[in-house]
């Protein structure tokens, strides 16, 4: 339950951050959630206020200064009374909150599981377009560089070079908070594609051929620098990146599997 609570508030705080949009079911249900959880907030505090302990101590320097003056003893029974009804009454205050608030927590999590294939496909696909779309524009302005340039360089190329690459900063946050939020989707229960590899690229198996493989390359070959560089080879290579539904995904896997099996047919043959 914690780590489902904390998958989807890291994913509302990344949508917060503006780097991707999120259905209004799940914004009313968090706002179900923020107001409970003030009123919990409120309810504790008064909580602590009502202290016996501390009601005692007003009251023994109560007692001691009629005592010593001459004066009329104070009633202690009727105040210690009605704090100890007041404080109960609190508890009462702070647990029936804490019981509401869980539910709404529950609606609001088991909302995020139930629209995950519609949030990927309608909210986290159109954002990674505008990502590759801006990137691939900016890039224009980069051309001539690696995929991290050097810093040197940098500073003695024009303005507008340095400052397509400060977009690529950005681009690459938000390009790597994307990415976050389709793989927090898939592990509060959104049925996760049956191969990883091609959740990202479309052409995987074309851009890490034998990837894992008896002899294959063990190192991959975009840029692991940063997120930027990654953006910039990205949109200035073969790269096919996008956002898969679950069962566009395993299509993509399945054809990888049968190119597999038929070149490796053809190999036996060829023996």
């Amino acid at each position: 339950m914690r780590e489902t609570n904390v998958r989807v508030e890291n994913l509302i705080d990344l949508a917060g951050e503006g780097h991707f949009s999120l259905p209004a079911e799940i914004k009313e249900a968090h706002a179900a959630v923020q107001r409970l959880g003030a009123e919990l907030g409120l309810a504790q505090e008064d909580a602590e206020k009502i202290r016996v302990e501390i009601l005692e101590t007003s009251l023994v320097d109560a007692l001691v200064t009629a005592a010593t003056g001459a004066k009329k003893l104070p009633n202690t029974a009727s105040v210690v009374a009605e704090a100890v009804r007041s404080r109960e009454a609190a508890g009462i205050r702070t647990n029936l909150v804490t019981q509401a608030l869980e539910i709404v927590v529950g609606t609001r999590n088991t909302t995020m599981q139930r629209l995950a294939p519609a949030i990927t496909v309608e909210h986290l696909r159109p954002a990674l377009e505008e990502v590759i779309a801006e990137a691939t524009k900016k890039a224009k302005a980069l051309a001539g560089f690696d995929h991290e340039p050097d810093p040197i360089e940098l500073l003695s190329a024009p303005e507008q070079t340095r400052q397509a690459w400060l977009d690529f900063q950005r681009l690459g946050r938000r390009y790597r908070a994307i990415r976050q939020a389709q793989e927090k989707l898939q592990l509060l229960g959104y049925r996760p594609a049956r191969d990883d590899r091609f959740a990202e690229f479309r052409n995987f198996d074309a851009l890490w051929p034998r990837r894992g493989a008896l002899g294959g390359s063990t190192t991959p070959p975009w840029p692991t620098s940063s997120t930027a560089a990654r953006l910039l080879w990205i949109v200035t290579g073969q790269a096919e990146p996008w956002m898969p539904a679950a069962d566009e995904a395993d299509a993509a896997y399945d054809g990888f599997v049968e190119r597999n099996r038929a070149g490796l047919a053809q190999a036996g043959v060829a023996r």
